[in-house]
């Protein structure tokens, strides 16, 4: 028995490092620049955020509300350090969720996104990132607790 829970754990471990592998070039730093009373941009956020679709000539990533709010500028910076301006779409300030657009010709790999619907609690997650827009493809692993909770208390 020894044996199988250590080739399980292997198998479950690959699955993960192969998902990473899927999607790290999906993952984008989102720079929020706003207006100094000197008038220059001046840094004054930054997260995480992932490119989910390329349409032609443009991009769209996905990131969180709290990221861009207030920006008078928006900058996402691709895995390979390319630096390309973005353009809000549209933003929810309540699920702290926003759609940036950016130019898809430096654009190599877009993430396939789930349906929430069909996940189940005890099922394995990862939050893929570039926490604070300093730590570089970070993967943490987690576990869905339960389904449809409504935050009501």
């Amino acid at each position: 028995m020894p044996e199988q829970a250590a080739t399980s754990a292997t198998e479950s471990e690959n699955d993960i490092v192969s998902a990473v592998s899927q999607t790290k070039e999906a993952v984008v730093s989102v720079t929020n620049l706003q207006s100094s009373f000197q008038g220059a941009d001046q840094e004054t956020g930054a997260g995480s955020g992932v490119i989910y679709k390329k349409d032609g000539n443009k991009a769209y990533v996905v990131t969180n509300y709290h990221v861009v709010e207030g920006a008078s500028r928006l900058s996402v910076t691709l895995s390979d350090g390319t630096a390309l301006e973005a353009k809000v779409l549209g933003e929810d300030p309540t699920y702290d969720l926003a759609v940036l657009s950016i130019d898809a010709s430096k654009v190599t790999q877009v993430v396939k996104l789930g349906d929430s619907d069909t996940l189940r609690a005890g099922e394995t997650v990862l939050a893929i990132g570039n926490p604070l827009g300093i730590f570089a493809n970070s993967v943490t692993r987690g576990v869905i607790s339960a389904q449809e909770r409504d935050g009501a208390g």
